[in-house]
C-alpha cells in the first residue's frame, strides 16, 4: 500500500521542520506579533512587555529542553521507532532536533535580553 507510513513521516517532518524554523525567526524578528498593546504604551511600558514576553519565552524554550532531554536519551537507547510493518519511523532524531533547538532559541532569547536591558533593539 502506498501511503502505508505516511502519517508517521508527515508528523514528524512537520515537528522537526518547524523546530528548524524557529532561532532564527526569533532571531531576526520574523515571529507573529500583534503590536496593538506595544503601540498604547509608552516606551518604557513597551520595555516592561518586551523583556517580560522575553524572560517567559526563556523559561519556555528551557523547560522545554530539560523535559525534551530524557525522552530523547530513553528513545535512542532503546530504539524507539513510530509506525508497523514495513515502515518504521525512529523518533530520536526528530526528538534531538527538539532538544538542540530549544537549547539554541534558549540561548538566543537570553542574547536578546542583554541587548534589550542594554537598550538596543531586541532584534538584529
Amino acid at each position: 500500500h502506498l501511503l502505508l507510513g505516511t502519517a508517521e513521516i508527515l508528523k514528524n517532518s512537520i515537528v522537526a521542520i518547524t523546530f528548524l524554523q524557529i532561532p532564527l525567526a526569533i532571531l531576526v524578528g520574523a515571529m507573529l506579533r500583534t503590536t496593538i498593546i506595544l503601540d498604547a504604551v509608552n516606551p518604557m511600558g513597551r520595555r516592561l512587555i518586551e523583556v517580560g514576553a522575553t524572560l517567559l519565552a526563556i523559561a519556555f524554550f528551557a523547560a522545554l529542553a530539560i523535559g525534551s532531554f530524557d525522552p530523547l536519551i530513553d528513545a535512542w537507547r532503546i530504539g524507539e521507532y513510530e509506525g508497523e510493518g514495513a515502515l518504521r519511523v525512529p523518533t530520536y532524531p526528530v526528538r534531538a532536533v527538539v532538544l538542540i533547538m530549544a537549547i539554541l532559541t534558549t540561548l538566543i532569547l537570553v542574547w536578546q535580553l542583554f541587548r534589550l536591558l542594554a537598550g538596543k533593539k531586541h532584534t538584529i
